[in-house]
């Protein structure tokens, strides 16, 4: 028979302990990159979901101005024969302008000729500007009159 040579099998169990150990950090490493891979993951799929639930609101938002923005088009359409005749209730809450006889009639002489450059196409800042220069008649009416 022949003779073990104990310190070649001593260096084998410590090259077989070595790898041993060396397997198991690196299983404990896969377990802690998978776990932080799920976290990850998972931190992934919340933000899509979020950003999933904005852009459905946003969505909703936009179909809603959507269709106040062609209620009011229609409302335009329909009331711009007859708008100029009844004050908006909303300048007499807000500014406060009709309270006074004074503050009456000069709210209805510009809104009287904002209405009339309206009509006739003419841009309302075009018709101020030349109104505020003592032109109002060229404003609506151009230079022939």
């Amino acid at each position: 028979m022949e003779s073990i040579n104990v310190e070649f099998v001593q260096n084998l169990l410590a090259s077989y302990k070595e790898l041993q150990e060396s397997y198991y950090a690196l299983q404990n490493r896969m377990a802690a990159f998978e776990a932080m891979a799920s976290a990850k993951f998972e931190d992934y799929e919340a933000k899509l979901a979020e950003k999933d639930t904005v852009i459905a609101s946003l969505k909703s938002e936009v179909a809603d101005l959507t269709k106040k923005l062609e209620r009011y088009r229609e409302k335009d359409k329909t009331n711009s024969s007859n708008s100029h005749m009844s004050p908006s209730s909303d300048k007499t809450k807000f500014s406060g302008v009709m309270r006074t006889e004074r503050g009456a009639k000069a709210y209805a002489i510009i809104r009287s000729f904002l209405s009339t450059a309206k009509k006739h196409g003419v841009n309302i800042m075009v018709a101020l500007r030349l109104a505020f220069a003592g032109r109002a008649r060229e404003a609506i009416w151009g230079e022939t009159y």
